[in-house]
């Protein structure tokens, strides 16, 4: 979380920076800081703290599964494999099952499905039902879930490899397009005094400034969608 913020700053600073250098105009500089600062604020009310508790969501229910069903596969102890799955699991899922104390452990199973709202956890709740009435295929049953909950976190590390390597493209294109700019700007040093003080240059940086911001929302979007299918 702390390394989101140091990123919305260092961005809206960079971005506001790069602006008054290209164009000496204080008004530039404050109104893009604050257009920046201002859409990074709300991004990270309205969608990325939801995405935050997405993944957090995802972790727990991979470690939730794969805990449970190595202490069930045992004695196929339900009071043992719930108590065995809430070890390593975040404090907001232990909290949640903590609310369930009233019910039975075959509901608090249930009613967790509202929590994880997942394929994954479906069908880890018909694993349990298939153990429970048809015993003598309760090996290989466990044993396809665990391959699918394995694939699951397979997936997940291929997400997060995949933004990673999308965002460090992201940021070299657009240090590139820096980069010409401000070469541009030495290049018609003796001319730009000249140059910023007419309208339409004023109003094609203040476009591509905008547009920049216009591709982080675009690419942040990107990410929280792909982030929330995997969630399906």
């Amino acid at each position: 979380m702390i390394f989101d913020y140091i990123i919305y700053i260092m961005v809206s600073l960079l971005a506001s920076l790069a602006s008054y250098y290209l164009t000496n105009n204080i008004y530039f500089l404050i109104g893009t800081i604050v257009l920046y600062l201002v859409y990074f604020i709300i991004y990270e009310v309205f969608f990325k703290s939801k995405e935050r508790r997405r993944l957090k969501r995802n972790k727990d229910l991979t470690t939730f599964i794969h805990d449970f069903f190595l202490t069930y596969s045992i004695d196929f102890s339900l009071d043992k494999a719930l108590a065995s799955a809430q070890e390593n699991v975040s404090s907001a899922l232990k909290e949640q099952i903590k609310m369930l104390e009233e019910f039975k452990n075959e509901e608090k199973l249930e009613r967790l499905a509202d929590y994880f709202s997942s394929s994954l956890y479906q069908l880890f709740l018909k694993t349990i039902y298939l153990c429970d009435n048809y015993s003598e295929d309760r090996s290989k049953t466990i044993s396809f879930l665990l391959e699918e909950n394995n694939r699951y976190i397979y997936n997940q590390r291929i997400l997060q490899r995949s933004i990673w390597r999308a965002l460090v493209e992201f940021s070299l294109l657009w240090i590139i397009s820096f980069s010409i700019l401000i070469i541009i700007r030495f290049a018609v040093n003796s001319y730009f005094d000249q140059i910023i003080k007419t309208t339409i240059y004023l109003i094609g940086v203040a476009l591509y400034f905008a547009f920049f911001l216009f591709s982080i929302h675009l690419f942040m979007q990107a990410t929280h969608g792909r982030i929330k299918h995997y969630e399906q």
